[in-house]
């Protein structure tokens, strides 16, 4: 699958959940540091210090909210930032073209881009056959797959792991290591907490959300060894 698959499937999707782009919100992202919110520099001096350190003086510059990381997007040919930037203009222009809704407003880090002009006639009937499979309720395959993290006590199909994902507004489990048992057998897996107290054994405040200094992405590391088993037994 190519890159502009995967962009043709992104838009695809945004179509199909009824999704409206605010493009007063396209640089209001996650840090990828902490993961937590990303709004524009508010104060004169930090945005003019760090225009003379790092970028433009026309650079538009965000900071994380919390960690206080600091990002900015401008057209200098070198560095991500400017990369970044590039792709994130053909996206909004290859949404528009397929006529995903925008919402009031005007791009205004990218003067080349209107929202407002009509998308192209694109005949792409046959092009989301993966969206139209996952609609599919009846949807199935062949493969006969068990988790490594499955709870067999009393002939249970629950998860021994409640999450791999916590946040201030969510909790849940999102990660599994999955294996066709007919094939291979499990020899043992990765260690991972099962408790915010595991995650906070500081009792610090907070301090169980995710990442944190000890998990430090905001999923938490599934593993598993797999022995191939010995078809001939």
């Amino acid at each position: 699958m190519s890159v502009l698959d995967l962009e043709h499937a992104l838009v695809q999707l945004l179509l199909s959940h009824g999704v409206v782009i605010h493009p007063e919100a396209i640089l209001t992202s996650r840090c990828a540091t902490c993961n937590k919110s990303v709004s524009n520099v508010k104060i004169e001096y930090d945005a003019r210090r760090l225009s003379n350190r790092h970028a433009c003086e026309k650079c538009s510059l965000f900071s994380c909210d919390v960690c206080e990381q600091k990002y900015w997007w401008c057209d200098r040919p070198e560095g991500p930032k400017p990369r970044m930037k590039g792709r994130a203009v053909e996206l909004i222009k290859l949404c528009r073209d397929y006529g995903v809704p925008f919402a009031s407003g005007d791009i205004t880090f990218d003067s080349t881009i209107d929202v407002h002009s009509a998308p192209i006639d694109y005949n792409t009937k046959s092009t989301w056959n993966v969206v139209e499979w996952m609609k599919n309720e009846q949807l199935s395959h062949g493969l006969i797959l068990e988790s490594a993290y499955q709870d067999k006590s009393q002939d249970s199909k629950s998860e021994l792991l409640p999450f791999t994902n916590v946040t201030h507004d969510f909790v849940n489990t999102l990660d599994y290591v999955m294996f066709d048992s007919r094939h291979f057998q499990l020899q043992k897996r990765l260690d991972v907490p099962r408790s915010f107290c595991d995650l906070n054994d500081r009792s610090l405040q907070n301090g169980h959300l995710l990442p944190s200094s000890v998990w430090p992405s905001d999923h938490l590391a599934v593993g598993a060894v797999l022995q191939l088993r010995d078809d001939r037994s």
